[in-house]
């Protein structure tokens, strides 16, 4: 998620989208009027990093897609827990199925630009669309479908996806799930609205699709924590087209805990403050997502949040007021949220008191990211980064198991023919660019292979 106020006010921004939708569809009633495109071919990527609770429902929902793809590559970042074991299972099951397996972290802008390096390399996995989704997200029966409908011209890079969020099982999970939808909610409808002045931002980078051989141009950076949001400014910025998609889905597990609502849109947030600075000038070659945007996000994101921080104080200097101002935000906040998404209108009280958290994450990752710039740690901030509610299992014996490495004894890195089978043998059996042995050594690289 990119830059946008922390919930829906009646802002700058919020203005400039809902005047927007009023020339383009009362006024001018100009819409975007998608066309078939069934002659498209599709590769689907998934970027996998211990996801063995959704990856087998992701890839076989892909599967049963209304506009099957031509492939479907998984490749697992270096994963700790059951997801090489599962798609082992898959890649039995599924010709069309291949999965590769990093040996190291490398990160998910990493992994996408690997994959699609392999597509742009094969002639037999070549296609004209790639569509990239997370390994946490079950993609409807016809999302590829809603997908390709867009790219109606050469200029279209990029067609962006929705999320919708699952219910968890506790009552605070459907809590936090239905504040997502509210919010995902909003920032769809600001992004139809982004739609009619080519100035997205950003594409969702769980459900999105690429023009492959714009992807071969301009690669996805891995540079700040939000891939999605710098690769969508740079696609702007080189005079490309992004559209965003309302009706292609997918189900996605969002945080399940505070904890992890926090961590998330700390992460989301940091990501589009780095990117400005990542940015800069460069931006002015994109104006309309400059100044129609990006400047009104900011100054309603920066404004509010202080105003919800500063409420905190001044609640107890003036309770009345307070009390006045309190209920006219909650107000406004139950009107949105009835417009929108009107189900969720039970959970009013608790989604007002999330907005603090977000205004928290707003401005302590503003203030982090400048002290970064300006002290010269931009090198951190392309890191590859873990699930939300994910926690390390041995974290509270990190110093035990460090001690540990050092007592045992250690194994050789030179396995043998004989010990160790390569991981991508099944994916080399099913290009059949030259002969397979049986058995051969673990390869680093997979085109490599090919090649020799």
């Amino acid at each position: 998620m990119g830059l946008g106020i922390t919930v829906p006010v009646p802002g700058l921004s919020v203005i400039i989208d809902a005047a927007t939708l009023l020339y383009f569809k009362v006024l001018n009633r100009k819409e975007i009027q998608p066309q078939e495109n069934s002659d498209l071919d599709v590769t689907a990527i998934i970027s996998a990093r211990n996801e063995e609770r959704w990856i087998r429902q992701c890839v076989e929902s892909l599967f049963r897609q209304t506009m099957p793809p031509k492939k479907v590559i998984v490749v697992d970042d270096y994963s700790q827990d059951k997801t090489s074991e599962i798609c082992m299972e898959l890649d039995k099951e599924y010709l069309d199925f291949i999965y590769i397996r990093r040996r190291e972290r490398c990160g998910k802008a990493n992994n996408l630009n690997y994959a699609t390096q392999l597509v742009l390399n094969d002639k037999r996995l070549l296609s004209q669309i790639v569509v990239i989704v997370d390994g946490d997200t079950v993609p409807r029966s016809d999302f590829i479908e809603q997908m390709t409908k867009p790219f109606i011209s050469k200029d279209i890079a990029a067609v962006s996806g929705t999320g919708f969020v699952t219910k968890p099982e506790n009552f605070a999970g459907k809590v936090i799930a239905a504040t997502y939808r509210f919010l995902f909610k909003f920032y769809s409808w600001q992004k139809t609205s982004q739609n009619h002045r080519n100035a997205i931002s950003p594409v969702c980078g769980g459900a999105v699709a690429y023009r492959t051989e714009v992807l071969g141009k301009i690669a996805i950076p891995a540079r700040c924590i939000t891939e999605d949001t710098d690769h969508t400014w740079l696609l702007l910025e080189n005079k490309y087209k992004v559209v965003h998609n309302p009706k292609a889905l997918v189900d996605s597990e969002q945080a399940r805990t505070l904890r992890g609502f926090f961590r998330q849109w700390y992460r989301w947030y940091s990501g589009s403050h780095q990117a400005l600075h990542i940015h800069g000038r460069k931006l002015l070659d994109a104006k309309k997502l400059l100044f129609t945007t990006l400047i009104p996000s900011c100054i309603d994101g920066w404004i509010y949040s202080v105003w919800l921080v500063g409420f905190l104080f001044f609640s107890f200097l003036d309770p009345v007021w307070s009390m006045w101002l309190m209920a006219a935000d909650v107000g406004l906040t139950g009107l949105v949220l009835g417009l929108l998404c009107p189900r969720e209108l039970k959970y009013l009280p608790m989604i007002w008191i999330m907005k603090f958290p977000l205004a928290v994450a707003w401005l302590t990752s503003g203030l982090r990211t400048l002290w970064e710039r300006l002290t010269n740690k931009q090198h951190l901030w392309g890191k590859a980064w873990e699930r939300a509610d994910h926690r390390t299992s041995g974290k509270k014996f990190s110093f035990l198991i460090r001690a540990a490495t050092y007592l045992l004894p250690r194994k050789s890195n030179n396995p043998t023919k004989e010990t160790i089978k390569c991981r991508f043998y099944q994916s080399l059996k099913m290009l059949q660019s030259k002969q397979v042995p049986n058995q051969c050594l673990q390869c680093r690289n997979l085109i490599e292979c090919i090649e020799k």
